[in-house]
């Protein structure tokens, strides 16, 4: 791919971790003029790193460069992990695993303060939640009920920039599981204020 200047690595999807130094291939006939293709990534290449096959996926971005990066599916076939995908000349492709590795992870350079919607919602009995730090911030991040008591204090602290998650166990700051039914989220970070819903199932 060629670009006038750097691309921005955009935002992958919550839950998804970018990993560095693998390499895959297109298949694909003729080489510059299609419109489907089988990316390849060698099995060894991920077991010699101890990056479970099952947890990779496949991202794609209509423009290369540019916009939020999406989930596509990717399945074992012999010796290799592939992933069937539709292409254009605009596409950009990489992928990525739902769990931390030793291998460094990044998500890029953050330009903004975000938080993203907890997963998995609806949960039980916990779930994650990733929020987004342009620069060091003080945040803190709640749970309420839907009445809006404050049930619980996930964070309270000052945090470097980058991508961070924290996890709700479901429990009240006493230790106590709460019931089931909508809670909501709060994350304070500088002057950046957001809240999500989240629904426990129990």
């Amino acid at each position: 791919l060629f670009f006038n200047s750097e691309p921005k690595p955009g935002n992958l999807p919550f839950g998804i971790f970018r990993i560095e130094d693998l390499y895959f291939t297109f298949e694909a006939d003729p080489s510059l003029q299609f419109r489907n293709g089988k990316i390849k990534i060698p099995l060894k290449e991920l077991t010699d790193r101890n990056i479970d096959p099952a947890k990779i996926k496949w991202l794609k971005r209509p423009t290369s460069g540019t916009g939020d990066w999406i989930n596509l599916q990717g399945k074992i076939e012999g010796n290799y992990f592939t992933s069937e995908i539709t292409f254009n000349s605009f596409s950009e492709f990489t992928f990525g695993s739902t769990e931390m590795t030793h291998v460094d992870q990044h998500h890029g350079t953050v330009e903004a303060y975000k938080i993203y919607q907890n997963y998995p919602n609806p949960f039980n009995p916990e779930t994650q939640i990733q929020y987004a730090l342009p620069k060091v911030s003080h945040v803190s991040i709640e749970v309420f009920n839907i009445a809006g008591k404050q049930i619980r204090m996930l964070l309270n602290q000052s945090v470097n920039a980058g991508y961070h998650t924290v996890t709700w166990d479901g429990n009240d700051d006493e230790g106590n599981a709460v019931a089931g039914g909508v809670y909501l989220c709060r994350i304070k970070a500088g002057t950046f204020h957001k809240v999500i819903r989240m629904l426990y199932i129990k």
